[in-house]
């Protein structure tokens, strides 16, 4: 009879131990879980600043593109001696605005 209540005893704290083991487990699962979803969305958003920065990446890249394919068109030419190197035509007077 002793023996009984010894080995339903021993069998009851097994089944606390091993309660105590799960719900132990559980909640370093559930913690992370948590700390991966702080880091997918983490990941998200630097996703998505670099998917902007990527767009406006090739948009730069698609005007300097332009530029190079019109760069020996008699406009731009004539634009980059005026703009950039001061450049006039022959019988031209340039005005300057000091107000701006």
């Amino acid at each position: 009879m002793i023996i009984r209540e010894v080995s339903a005893l021993k069998a009851r704290k097994a089944g606390i131990f091993t309660k105590i083991v799960i719900a132990a487990l559980m909640v370093y699962a559930i913690v992370t879980l948590i700390k991966l979803q702080d880091r997918i969305e983490e990941a998200e958003n630097a996703r998505d600043a670099l998917t902007v920065q990527v767009r406006e990446l090739q948009a730069g890249n698609a005007g300097l593109e332009h530029e190079i394919s019109h760069s020996t068109d008699r406009e731009t030419l004539e634009d980059v001696a005026r703009i950039k190197l001061g450049f006039v035509l022959p019988g031209e007077i340039v005005f300057y605005n000091l107000n701006d």
